[in-house]
């Protein structure tokens, strides 16, 4: 452990599913965030997540907490299924053309992509 705390998250493994929080002081109020990395070489993600004082106690979110979680930042995932129409299929426009992608599992993937932020 070295003398500084904030040295030693450098190097701890945060998954996305981690229910780890930090909390520091805030003039009379203390804010309570969670931390979390999208991979383990990622920088730690800190998220404010509630706030205790003297006068009102502990106060935090009521988020889900896959709702506050769910910005990927642009993670890239790979995925493969089976070309099977019309589940997915792949074809190409004309010989030499751009590829186009279509089907239930290709309509379904893209909505998480774009709800998720993943590429």
């Amino acid at each position: 452990m070295s003398q500084n705390p904030k040295d030693d998250l450098k190097t701890v493994n945060l998954r996305l599913d981690s229910r780890f929080y930090t909390m520091s002081e805030a003039g009379e109020v203390i804010l309570v965030r969670e931390a979390y990395r999208i991979q383990n070489h990622d920088p730690m993600i800190q998220s404010p997540i509630g706030v205790w004082s003297p006068m009102s106690g502990l106060l935090m979110s009521t988020s889900n907490f896959w709702e506050r979680r769910g910005n990927l930042y642009g993670i890239r995932l790979t995925a493969s299924t089976v070309g099977d129409a019309p589940f997915m299929y792949a074809s190409y426009s004309e010989p030499g053309g751009s590829l186009e992608v279509g089907g239930f599992v290709y309509d379904i993937w893209r909505q998480y992509e774009l709800a998720a932020n993943f590429r």
